[in-house]
């Protein structure tokens, strides 16, 4: 293994739609691991099917991006080689298609103490289940 494939990375991911409070998830993941496979596997841990959407943010300009849709292993590749210089990638999850992807770049205020996971844990996991249960039970978490 390479030390470039040893390095972790962090998603900050954006998970609209969900409550507030469980609106953005942080993920810290070995580069070897980052792949559309785990993609894929971390969208349905945060609730989200594979009908719905998940984009990263490409930097565009000094304080502009466009959101760039990530539905394959190259569009993965591609995404890691937009970011290797600071391992980090930016995502969104949405349940609907973004029909303009060009999105400010803005700080993202975490409050201190904020966790990173390196893998998701069993509690994290299920009240992502139970938020996903009662949308439901109400009638919105069908997907279109």
């Amino acid at each position: 293994m390479t030390q470039e494939q040893g390095e972790i990375w962090s998603l900050y991911i954006d998970l609209v739609g969900a409550p507030v409070g469980r609106d953005f998830e942080t993920v810290r993941i070995k580069r070897i691991d980052l792949s559309f496979g785990k993609l894929v596997t971390i969208k349905g841990r945060l609730g989200y099917s594979l009908r719905d959407f998940l984009y990263y943010t490409k930097r565009d300009r000094k304080n502009m991006a466009k959101l760039v849709e990530t539905e394959s292993e190259k569009d993965a590749k591609n995404m890691i080689m937009d970011n290797h210089e600071e391992c980090e990638v930016r995502l969104v999850l949405t349940r609907t298609k973004i029909t303009d992807l060009t999105v400010n770049i803005t700080p993202r205020k975490v409050p201190v103490g904020t966790a990173f996971y390196e893998d998701f844990s069993d509690e994290n996991v299920y009240e992502y289940e139970t938020w996903l249960a009662e949308l439901r039970e109400m009638g919105e978490g069908k997907g279109k």
